[in-house]
């Protein structure tokens, strides 16, 4: 079942055109990747998707209604952690709760934040602040906190693009245990094709600055995914050559 729905959307900044016409829909329960040349409007894609910016020509759907404003549905993991440096792991991921329109009681607090600590591997960190931490563990936390908003979509800005590759890697495997876990809506820009082709259901190609979509790819791989395989990495090539 459809849940996002992008139509002829285009995006300008001054007389800067970003985005030209692009049109796209979003599966409930798939993870979507999009790349692109550096520049070439993916994190703008992803702005327009939660209400951030709004496109200057067409539209953007969630659940067949037009997206003007952000809104609790749909979460937002940026490339950098913006974690609160004042706030430790556990009331960083309460954040989110403390906002709903009538609060939410501390147990409930407590029971959800224990949830999304395990949940990506965090256990024994909870009263840690973000300085005491590696990079990927305030990934992990600025996820927990995406997650613990419980988001129907969420969407994922370069998430692991600062961290080393090993990091880097460990990361991919934990996000794709929490999506086959979770089964959330996963909209995923990053500039690495293996990153895209290990996580994604599908993948859009966009064009350069103005950006259009150059093509969307299935990927038919079985899960979990061998980045060693001789099929991963026949695809991957053909894939980057699209990039060129």
């Amino acid at each position: 079942m459809e849940i996002i729905k992008i139509e002829n959307a285009s995006k300008t900044f001054g007389e800067l055109e970003v985005i030209r016409d692009i049109s796209f829909e979003v599966m409930d329960g798939e993870f979507l990747s999009i790349i692109g040349p550096s520049g070439c409007g993916k994190t703008t894609v992803l702005r327009m998707i939660s209400g951030l910016d709004l496109p200057a020509k067409g539209k953007v759907l969630f659940k067949g209604k037009e997206v003007k404003k952000p809104t609790k549905q749909i979460g937002f993991v940026f490339q950098e952690s913006a974690l609160f440096p004042w706030r430790t792991v556990k009331r960083n991921i309460e954040f989110p709760l403390e906002l709903h329109k009538n609060g939410t009681s501390k147990e409930e607090r407590d029971r959800k934040s224990k949830r999304y600590v395990e949940l990506v591997g965090l256990e024994g960190f909870e009263k840690a602040y973000p300085h005491q931490l590696s990079g990927g563990m305030k990934q992990r936390a600025s996820l927990a906190r995406a997650l613990a908003a419980e988001p129907e979509a969420l969407l994922m800005d370069e998430p692991f693009a600062s961290l080393d590759a090993l990091s880097r890697e460990r990361m991919q495997v934990e996000l794709h245990r929490i999506w086959e876990k979770e089964k959330k809506t996963i909209i995923f820009v990053t500039h690495s094709v293996e990153e895209a082709l290990f996580l994604s259901d599908r993948i859009i190609v966009l064009t350069s600055r103005p950006a259009e979509i150059k093509e969307e790819i299935h990927i038919d791989l079985e899960r979990p995914r061998d980045r060693g395989s001789e099929k991963f990495m026949s695809m991957r090539k053909s894939i980057e050559t699209k990039l060129i």
